[in-house]
């Protein structure tokens, strides 16, 4: 395969994402058209009150017409340490502020047409404080033990992909990464 791609083309531009046509060169040579949605990335907070309670999000989504339990998430500004907006959504979305921050993993939510990757960090030695919620977001902070997780899961209620992860690893007890540095700067490894 060829290291020279085709230029792409931004066929809508969003607030928050493109959607950009490009051109994959296959191994045979011939060029195909690929749709991909260009997003800049984000991050997802597991904010853990005591070993055995966590805060997740009850909000609104639209894309799917209901509302979902997830962990507080938002979107990477542009040129934003990927930190800062770990603490600027659990603030906005949760009044919390955290004493202690863990990166515990990221990935890519859907590269097969989204490059949109997700940070999770672990957030403890968590504080109480005002929320600041942006107008169009409808959500309810919500304490839940473990049991109760688990139940959520089991029943399909808790659906969220970024969610289940950092969740499963909390209950399975898997340990956050030790490879903070390699991940903030964008690899995978």
């Amino acid at each position: 395969m060829s290291d020279r791609q085709p230029p792409e083309e931004v066929l809508l531009h969003c607030r928050i994402f493109d959607i950009i046509k490009k051109y994959q060169i296959g191994q045979s040579g011939k060029k195909h058209e690929r749709f991909v949605v260009r997003h800049p990335g984000g991050v997802a907070i597991l904010p853990v009150l005591s070993g055995n309670e966590v805060v997740l999000i009850r909000q609104y989504r639209s894309a799917v017409d209901r509302y979902i339990y997830e962990l507080p998430a938002g979107t990477r500004e542009e040129g934003e340490d990927i930190r800062h907006t770990a603490e600027r959504e659990l603030i906005e979305e949760t009044g919390f502020r955290a004493g202690r921050w863990t990166f515990m993993t990221a990935f890519w939510s859907s590269p097969g047409i989204l490059t949109e990757k997700i940070y999770i960090y672990r957030a403890d030695d968590l504080t109480a404080g005002d929320s600041a919620t942006e107008d169009g977001e409808i959500l309810k902070p919500c304490i839940l033990r473990r049991e109760e997780i688990v139940k959520l899961i089991q029943s399909g209620e808790i659906a969220d992909g970024k969610t289940l992860v950092a969740l499963l690893a909390w209950l399975g007890g898997v340990l956050p990464g030790e490879h903070q540095d390699s991940q903030e700067k964008g690899g995978l490894s």
